[in-house]
C-alpha cells in the first residue's frame, strides 16, 4: 500500500483524494487518531470555526475595493490596509482555504477563473470606514473584497502532497516491513506512531519561503525587494517609488529605533503612523503614486526590512 501511495503522490497530475483515502485506511489500522483526524479534514474540509487551520491553507491575497474621499473616487484599487488597524489589515490580505482537497483541485484547475474572491457586506465596509477615521484617514470604503490568485491554491495542494510524501517516505525508511507487520499484527504501533507524530509536527512550521516568514531573510518578489535589517536597501527601494527624501530620513530613524511586534508580526506604532501619513499623501496627491499601490509597496518594504 505505502509504495503505491508514494508512486501516486510523485505524479502531480493525479488527484490527492486517492492517496489521502489510502492513508486514512493506514491511520485507522495503526490506531493513530491524529493522522486520521488530519486526513479526514483534508478530505472533507475544515470547519470555519477551526482555530487550527494549517498555515499552508492560509493563502496570500490582495484587498481590493472602491474608495471615496471628498469628490475623488477610486474604483477597484488595492485598499490601503494599514489604515484599518493591524488586526483587520492582516485579515484582509489572507484567504483561508477551508475546502476539502477535491474542491481545491477544482478551483486550481482554472475552470472557475484565475482568481477566487471573498466579498464583504455594507456593514463591514462601514466598519472599515470607521476604523480608517479612528486612524486619521477621512475616506469612505464603498466596497471591499479579498482576492486570491489560484496559484496560491495550487501551492496549498502542493504542500499537502509534500507533507504526505514526507510522511510515507519516512515510514518506508523506518519500517520497510510495515504492511506485513500490520497484516500479521506484529507491528509495534507505539514506535510507528511516534515517527508519525514527529513528522506531523513539521507540517505547520514557518520559515523562509512559507506563507508566514520567520526566517533570516524576507525577499519580496513584487515591485520592491528588501532584506531583513538592510537600511540602505530599504532607502533605495523607497527612492525607486518616489518617496520624498525627508520622509525616507524619517522612516530610517524610526526603523533604527523601534522594534516591530514580532509576536503579532506587525509594525510598531511609529512605523504605522509613518505609513498612514504616506497614504494620506498618496490620497491628496502630494506623493505621486496610486493609493492602493502605495499601501502594498510600503507594507512590503517595511515587512521585508523587519523580516515579518
Amino acid at each position: 500500500m505505502i509504495k503505491d501511495i508514494i508512486e501516486s503522490l510523485t505524479d502531480d497530475s493525479l488527484s490527492l483524494v486517492g492517496p489521502l483515502l489510502k492513508v486514512k485506511v493506514l491511520a485507522s489500522r495503526i490506531k493513530n487518531r491524529e493522522l486520521l483526524n488530519w486526513v479526514s479534514k483534508e478530505l472533507n474540509g475544515y470547519n470555519i470555526k477551526d482555530e487550527d487551520l494549517p498555515t499552508y491553507r492560509i493563502a496570500k491575497a490582495s484587498a481590493i475595493g472602491d474608495l471615496r474621499q471628498g469628490w475623488n473616487e477610486s474604483i477597484g484599487v488595492t485598499l490601503p490596509i494599514m489604515i484599518f488597524g493591524d488586526k483587520f489589515a492582516k485579515a484582509l490580505i489572507q484567504m483561508r482555504l477551508y475546502q476539502g482537497v477535491k474542491a481545491l483541485e477544482e478551483i486550481a484547475s482554472g475552470k472557475f477563473g484565475d482568481t477566487m474572491a471573498k466579498s464583504y457586506g455594507a456593514d463591514f465596509c462601514a466598519f472599515l470606514t470607521s476604523q480608517a477615521a479612528e486612524n486619521g484617514q477621512n475616506i469612505i470604503v464603498a466596497n471591499a473584497r479579498t482576492v486570491c490568485q489560484i496559484s496560491e491554491v495550487v501551492q496549498s495542494l502542493s504542500s499537502i502532497r509534500n507533507h504526505l510524501l514526507d510522511l510515507l517516505l519516512k515510514l518506508e525508511d523506518e519500517f520497510p516491513s510495515l504492511e506485513e507487520e500490520i497484516t500479521s499484527n506484529e507491528i509495534d504501533k507505539s514506535q510507528v506512531n511516534q515517527v508519525i507524530y514527529k513528522v506531523m509536527n513539521t507540517f505547520n512550521t514557518s520559515g523562509d519561503g512559507n506563507i508566514i516568514n520567520t526566517g533570516d531573510k524576507n525577499t519580496i518578489n513584487a515591485e520592491v525587494t528588501v532584506y531583513k535589517g538592510e537600511v540602505d536597501q530599504l532607502k533605495s527601494e523607497l527612492r525607486k517609488i518616489n518617496v520624498p527624501e525627508e520622509d525616507i530620513e524619517e522612516i530610517e530613524a524610526i526603523v533604527l529605533s523601534e522594534e516591530p511586534n514580532l509576536e503579532e508580526k506587525t509594525l510598531g506604532p511609529k512605523a504605522i503612523g509613518w505609513t498612514q501619513k504616506m497614504l494620506g499623501k498618496a490620497m491628496n496627491k502630494t506623493w505621486d503614486i496610486a493609493t492602493g499601490v502605495a499601501a502594498g509597496l510600503l507594507t512590503q518594504a517595511l515587512n521585508g526590512f523587519y523580516g515579518i
